[in-house]
């Protein structure tokens, strides 16, 4: 089994060149977010250097065309900026997908308090019976809910 330090330090096949290269998306990515403005730069999720080209990923479509009108100033601005010279932007859609999850809601509907007497009131019109006992002990549960 082969030490971290060992994989680390390994070139070419080490983790060494894979991160480097994260650490280079990661501050383009920092300094493309700095020149945008705020609505804009928090669905940029990521920024990806190939070769002469920069590919920004962001988490809706709706973004991509927003984010068009700014390529033209953001190329000059990174070109002058970074030591990079990009002769394109390519703009992607990536989805967070943790994100974009619903968030579970509690299914628990409760009745109003006003439900919840009418149900006690209805159970004292029957007679002792099944539907009486039944309708009491709902209301006495959504009571406890509510």
């Amino acid at each position: 089994m082969k030490k971290l330090n060992t994989l680390l330090n390994a070139s070419p096949n080490g983790l060494k060149p894979i991160l480097f290269k994260i650490s280079e998306n990661n501050r383009v990515t920092f300094y493309l977010k700095k020149q945008l403005p705020d609505f804009i730069a928090s669905h940029c999720n990521q920024c990806t250097i190939r070769e002469k080209q920069l590919t920004i990923l962001v988490d809706s479509a709706i973004w991509v065309s927003q984010l068009r009108f700014y390529t033209p100033t953001l190329l000059e601005t990174i070109n002058r900026q970074l030591p990079y010279h990009f002769n394109s932007i390519k703009i992607r859609v990536l989805p967070n997908i943790l994100a974009s999850r619903p968030t579970p809601v509690d299914s628990k509907t409760v009745p109003s308090k006003a439900v919840i007497e009418l149900l006690q009131e209805s159970a004292e019109h029957f007679e002792e019976n099944d539907l009486k006992h039944s309708l009491q002990r709902l209301s006495n549960t959504l009571k406890s809910l509510s």
